[in-house]
């Protein structure tokens, strides 16, 4: 008998179990290390702990609000504060100083902005640039996982009332440049390796990492016809915007635009946008190409395109420099008084 086979099959057996007792414990120290972290961020609805039920608008913060915002996927916990206005502010009086620029951001979690502190929030960094130059205040009412209807809703029931100098929609403007294959995945048609993928998934930090990082290189490598985010929903978008930068004018203010993009190279500037805007003489501060212009990471947590500290001040940044130098009137005549 050839002993030859016996020996490949035992070396074989031997590099299997090896390995596997090599990922075994892999996971074990994967595990201890993200047990001890996940000690410091507990599990919690953040969202529902700032957020209450709301008749028009199906929700809103919870006013006098306090404690921490907890993502535990990107190891975040900040302190978030909602004023008895329901901002994510400081109160804000009615009645405005007319010596002062006041500036209402709307939109969703970018302006929110609870992955950050609020000093590092995009307001307050604008605030504190502009009051170098002249007395401002910007308001942030963004409230997190606000559309276009909940923003116009709530310009049309409160956010007129502080009387702003000019309100600013932070628009989700990117075109989806869609995975060619990530919607269909050869696990995606199997439903017995779909429920093994989906219990890896859940209980292996390797798998769960393994997985993400290949297939976050497909969708950068394999990309199909871009797809519009704004869709057949464009006519209601032209309306909306449409209502907003007439309520606005009827209170003696400007509205403007900001392309709010995630940077990442699967998304492209939404061309629908940027046309309905020109078509409504509403300014559009176009930000997609400076920010994706730096490295991945740069300004945003990944993957879900959160900005990150430095994000907030890159946008701030863009808006001063749209107030301040291209040319917008009543930026001027404010400075001159």
């Amino acid at each position: 008998m050839n002993p030859l086979p016996q020996n490949k099959l035992k070396k074989t057996l031997f590099i299997f179990i090896s390995g596997l007792l090599f990922l075994l414990l892999l996971e074990g120290i994967f595990r201890i290390y993200h047990w001890t972290l996940d000690r410091s961020y507990p599990e919690m609805d953040s969202q529902s702990f700032f957020q209450k039920p709301h008749p028009t608008r199906a929700w809103a913060p919870k006013r006098n609000a306090s404690g921490y915002f907890i993502d535990r996927a990107h190891r975040i916990k900040t302190r978030v504060s909602i004023s008895s206005q329901g901002l994510r502010d400081s109160e804000i009086p009615l009645e405005r100083d007319p010596r002062k620029l006041r500036i209402l951001l709307l939109g969703g979690s970018a302006v929110a902005g609870f992955e950050v502190e609020k000093n590092q929030c995009v307001d307050t960094v604008l605030e504190a640039l502009l009051s170098k130059h002249l007395e401002a205040e910007v308001i942030n009412a963004g409230v997190p996982g606000y559309d276009l209807t909940q923003s116009h809703l709530y310009l049309k029931e409160e956010g007129h009332l502080f009387k702003p100098d000019l309100v600013i929609y932070f628009s989700v403007s990117q075109r989806a440049a869609e995975p060619a294959k990530s919607k269909n995945l050869w696990i995606s048609r199997n439903f017995f390796l779909q429920r093994v993928h989906q219990t890896f998934y859940k209980y292996s930090y390797i798998y769960r990492g393994t997985f993400s990082f290949a297939l976050k290189k497909l969708d950068r490598v394999v990309l199909k016809d871009r797809s519009s985010t704004l869709g057949p929903d464009e006519k209601i978008t032209r309306s909306l915007f449409e209502s907003m930068a007439k309520l606005t004018r009827e209170f003696g203010s400007d509205f403007a635009l900001f392309e709010f993009s995630n940077g990442s190279p699967v998304y492209l500037p939404e061309s629908s946008l940027r046309k309905i805007a020109a078509d409504l003489k509403i300014d559009l501060i176009k930000t997609h190409e400076k920010f994706s212009q730096a490295k991945e990471g740069t300004y945003y947590f990944s993957p879900e395109g959160y900005w990150n500290p430095t994000g907030h001040l890159k946008a701030a940044e863009i808006l001063f420099s749209y107030l301040t130098h291209e040319g917008w009137e009543l930026m001027r005549e404010k400075v001159q008084r």
